[in-house]
C-alpha cells in the first residue's frame, strides 16, 4: 500500500499507469503484452494483467537475461525433486542439530557411509 493512501504525500506527483494492454495469440497460446517503465532506482513493474495471468506473488524470483535491446525475465521455479531434496536437507539438518552432532562429525559420518556403499 502506498503512503498516499494514509494521507501522506511523497512529494512526487503520482503517475498514471500506462494502459496499453493487448492480448495476442502466439503459437496457439494467449500472450499478454503490456508496457512498463524503468524507475529511477532501476525497478520495473510487471503489469497487473501479466502478474495475474502468471499467478505471480510478491517475492517470486526471476532469471534476468539481456541481449542487445531485449530483456527477458524468466520465472525461477524449483522442480518437485529439488523441493523434495530441500525439505529432506532441512529435516536432516534439524535432526543433526537436535542430536548434538558438530558439522565435522556429520562430514565424517557422510564420508564413512559413502565408503561402505562404494
Amino acid at each position: 500500500m502506498n503512503s498516499e493512501a494514509f494521507g501522506v504525500s511523497t512529494g512526487r506527483p503520482r503517475r498514471k499507469p500506462i494502459n496499453t494492454s493487448k492480448t495476442y495469440l502466439i503459437s496457439g497460446r494467449k500472450m499478454a503484452i503490456e508496457m512498463t517503465r524503468l524507475s529511477e532506482r532501476g525497478q520495473v513493474v510487471i503489469p497487473t494483467g501479466v502478474r495475474k495471468s502468471m499467478h505471480l506473488k510478491e517475492g517470486e524470483r526471476f532469471i534476468v537475461m539481456g541481449l542487445g535491446d531485449t530483456i527477458v525475465l524468466r520465472k525461477l521455479e524449483l522442480s518437485q525433486e529439488r523441493l523434495r531434496l530441500k525439505k529432506l536437507m532441512t529435516e536432516a539438518r534439524a535432526r543433526a542439530k537436535k542430536s548434538g552432532f558438530t558439522a565435522e562429525e556429520v562430514k565424517e559420518l557422510i564420508h564413512a557411509t559413502r565408503k561402505i556403499r562404494a
